[in-house]
């Protein structure tokens, strides 16, 4: 299986940190379930892996899921395998955390604050930033 994802990997025209990242996932599958070979990779397996990882997020483990789908998918190309023991298994959703913006009094508190320790251009620089709702790098843009 690991010179499965290493071959689909090899296959791929990506980034520097994309490959990277995929060399990642290839280690945790490698961690999880041994160098298990290609045919015998077992769903129940794979669902267990994902179960034994509650510290990680659902992003992350969808995004070890697709690598290891991806290879396998390959694999089945290439006529390898015959089935794909990863088919029918979903990745763990996920959501982002809504943003959570200041409100009125927390804003006034920040930039009466910048007024008396920072007066000047870091001040105005806050309050601006505060009025104008501009992202960090549209600011340091500015």
């Amino acid at each position: 299986m690991t010179e499965q994802i290493h071959n689909w990997i090899a296959s791929k025209r990506i980034t520097p940190s994309t490959k990277a990242a995929y060399l990642s996932a290839a280690s945790v599958w490698t961690g999880a379930l041994g160098n298990v070979q290609l045919k015998a990779l077992k769903h129940s397996a794979v669902l267990k892996a994902i179960a034994d990882r509650p510290d990680r997020r659902g992003e992350t483990l969808a995004n070890y899921l697709s690598v290891l789908r991806e290879a396998y998918n390959l694999a089945s190309r290439d006529g390898l395998i015959t089935s794909i023991p990863i088919d029918g298994i979903e990745g763990p959703t996920w959501q982002k955390e809504p943003p959570d913006p200041f409100d009125a009094d927390e804003r006034e508190r920040i930039i009466q604050l910048a007024a008396t320790k920072y007066p000047g251009q870091v001040h105005n620089m806050l309050e601006f930033w505060f009025w104008t709702g501009l992202r960090t790098g549209e600011l340091i843009g500015l």
